[in-house]
C-alpha cells in the first residue's frame, strides 16, 4: 500500500521516533533500535527510542503528543502486546492494578485500544510530512496453539485497518511469523500463560546476571522468534530493523511476507 507521504528522495537528516513498550526499549530482548541505528550509520538522523517496559497504548497516547513536537520525520507505532495481556489474563490485570501502573479509569479493552491507536494515528497525521508506521503485535510463544494469539489477531486487525484507513505503511510481523511457524515444527518448552512474566524474569537474569546472550536463551526455551515467549530474539528484530529501512528509503508495500 502506498503511503501518501512517500518520500520523493533518500532522507539524510531529520528524526526518527519510535513509540512502544518493551519491544521497543530493548533492554529484555534484542534491540531492533540499535539495529536500525547500526543501518543508519554516517546519516545525520536523530533516533528516539522511545520504549517503556510495560507500556500500553493509554500510556503511548498520552506520551505522543511530546514526542511529535520537534516534527520528526517517522514514526513508528509498536503497541499492543500489554493491552493484550492485560485484556487476556484477569490475574495479570489485577496485579498491575495493584501496582498502581493501571488506574481503574482505563478501558483495558479491544475497544479502548482502537480508540487509544486511532487517536495516535490522527494526532501524528496532523505533523506535516511525517510518515507513520504501525507494526502488528508478534505471535506470543512462539506456537499458534496458545489460545492467546486468538486475541492477538483481533487487536492486530484493529491495526491492519487503521492502516488501510489512513494508507500507512503497516509490518505485519505476526503473518510473517505465522507462516514460518506452520513450516518448521517447533517445540517450545513453556506456553504463554498468566506466569509468563515468571518466564521474562528467568530471561533476564540469564542475560544480566550470567552473562549469556538473547538467541542462546532463546534457543534453550524452544524458541523460533522469541526469547521468553514475548520479546525478540535476533530473527524477529532483524525482520522490525530491515523493514524500518525499507519504510525510510523507498520500498512502498505493506509487508506481510
Amino acid at each position: 500500500m502506498k503511503d501518501r507521504n512517500m518520500p520523493s528522495q533518500a532522507f539524510e537528516d531529520g528524526e526518527l521516533v519510535f513509540l512502544g513498550d518493551s519491544y521497543t526499549k530493548g533492554n529484555c530482548s534484542v534491540n531492533y533500535v540499535d539495529l536500525v541505528k547500526n543501518k543508519l550509520s554516517g546519516r545525520n538522523i536523530k533516533v528516539t527510542n522511545a520504549g517503556i517496559n510495560g507500556e500500553h497504548s493509554f500510556g503511548a497516547l498520552a506520551r505522543l503528543e511530546s514526542l511529535i513536537a520537534a516534527k520528526p520525520k517517522f514514526l513508528t507505532i509498536f503497541i499492543g502486546v500489554n493491552d493484550v495481556l492485560l485484556d487476556y489474563f484477569p490475574s495479570i490485570k489485577k496485579m498491575a492494578s495493584v501496582g498502581g501502573r493501571l488506574p481503574k479509569t482505563m478501558d483495558i479493552s479491544l475497544a479502548g485500544f482502537s480508540e487509544n491507536v486511532s487517536k495516535m494515528v490522527q494526532m501524528a497525521r496532523k505533523v506535516e510530512g511525517l510518515r507513520i508506521l504501525l507494526v502488528s503485535i508478534p505471535v506470543l510463544g512462539d506456537s499458534l496453539d496458545n489460545k492467546v494469539n486468538e486475541k492477538v489477531e483481533e487487536y492486530n486487525e484493529v491495526l491492519h485497518d487503521l492502516a488501510l484507513q489512513h494508507e500507512l505503511n503497516y509490518l505485519d510481523i505476526f503473518s510473517i511469523q505465522e507462516r514460518v511457524l506452520g513450516e518448521k515444527k517447533i517445540k517450545p518448552v513453556f506456553s504463554v500463560d498468566k506466569d509468563i512474566f515468571n518466564h521474562v524474569y528467568s530471561a533476564m537474569f540469564s542475560r544480566h546476571v550470567l552473562r549469556r546472550s538473547w538467541d542462546s536463551i532463546s534457543l534453550a526455551n524452544g524458541m523460533l522468534f522469541s526469547i521468553d515467549g514475548l520479546h525478540l530474539n535476533t530473527r524477529a528484530a532483524d525482520i522490525i530493523a530491515d523493514y524500518v529501512m525499507e519504510f525510510m528509503y523507498g520500498k512502498e508495500r505493506r509487508r506481510n511476507g
